[in-house]
């Protein structure tokens, strides 16, 4: 009878212990769920070149998606949740950067209750207006306390789901009433986020809540393509826009591009011939001289093509001085 109980009590042990170890396991994968969602939103998504698309199409000025643009961040904030982001939209106006206030958003992303789902839900930084409403800024918000963050106001407040694709994630927000920040009424919000490795597509629709009038987003569904910036692809999309080039603007925003690759690779030959460029166009031959000798010193990573065309704009700069 002892032994029995001995036996029973033992198997009753290795049962519990294995079962928190099971517990344990289950709460590490969720964690790394969800790290694995942090780590591919974190970084800049940037609509210069959906924008330039758009007036190639004839899209008239005031129907263009400049805010679509979008920066996310991880951050650490532990009283306020174990996964927590930053988000901030913003567009490039004449080369400067302009931020939404009402869009520089807190994150926690936690997993539904039927584990299917990530969650993520936002709140506003009290004082938003009294920071730089960059989530491009390491740590800007770190240690934020739940008293420092509000409920916010507008659609881009309305909570997201999202679920694990072959191509990423698909984040969906549907249904959602919130008061317009413009409008100055409820309105329903429906949002689709398609998030992939080279970019996130964004479609949004918000109708009033009474009549269903479409008062944002477009009618055609089509969603605003945002690319993920990097030294490469802000080069490439910079370069983009001044070879198809449809206003100044492009140009402006192009410009700004190829400053943001100098800030990562400040010898980058491509960024600084194209920068060399813009300035030789401007008429501006002293600043496209220093563009130039940095395109030079690296000219052996240029296509053939571009040293050509380097050799081009050094004469040409060396002719009007």
């Amino acid at each position: 009878m002892r032994y029995t109980k001995t036996v029973f009590l033992i198997l009753a042990f290795s049962l519990y212990g294995h079962g928190v170890q099971a517990n344990q396991n289950e709460g590490a994968n969720d964690d790394q769920r969800i790290e694995h969602l942090v780590n591919m939103l974190s970084g800049d998504f940037d609509a210069g070149r959906h924008i330039h698309d758009q007036r190639l199409q004839g899209v008239a000025e005031n129907q263009l998606d400049t805010w679509a643009s979008r920066a996310f961040s991880p951050m650490k904030a532990p009283e306020i949740g174990k996964h927590v982001m930053l988000s901030s939209s913003y567009n490039r106006r004449n080369g400067e950067w302009h931020f939404d206030e009402f869009e520089f958003l807190v994150w926690n992303l936690v997993l539904a209750s039927d584990k299917d789902e990530i969650l993520m839900t936002p709140r506003s930084p009290l004082g938003s207006n009294s920071y730089e409403l960059s989530a491009r800024i390491p740590g800007i918000l770190d240690g934020i306390k739940p008293g420092g963050l509000v409920d916010g106001i507008g659609g881009a407040v309305c909570p997201i789901r999202w679920k694990k694709t072959d191509y990423g994630y698909r984040g969906m927000s549907q249904n959602c009433l919130v008061m317009s920040v413009s409008q100055k009424k409820m309105l329903n919000w429906n949002w689709v986020y398609l998030l992939r490795e080279d970019r996130l597509e964004i479609e949004l629709a918000g109708r009033d809540k009474d009549t269903g009038a479409l008062l944002f987003g477009t009618k055609e569904g089509r969603p605003a393509t945002l690319y993920r910036l990097s030294d490469i692809s802000e080069y490439e999309a910079a370069r983009y826009m001044l070879e198809n080039r449809a206003s100044e603007e492009d140009v402006s925003t192009a410009e700004a591009l190829l400053l943001d690759v100098l800030k990562i690779n400040p010898n980058h030959a491509g960024a600084n011939m194209m920068l060399a460029y813009i300035q030789v166009e401007k008429g501006k031959y002293e600043e496209a001289e220093a563009y130039l000798a940095k395109a030079q010193a690296m000219k052996s990573v240029l296509s053939r093509e571009d040293q050509f065309n380097l050799k081009n704009m050094q004469r040409r700069v060396d002719d009007a001085q």
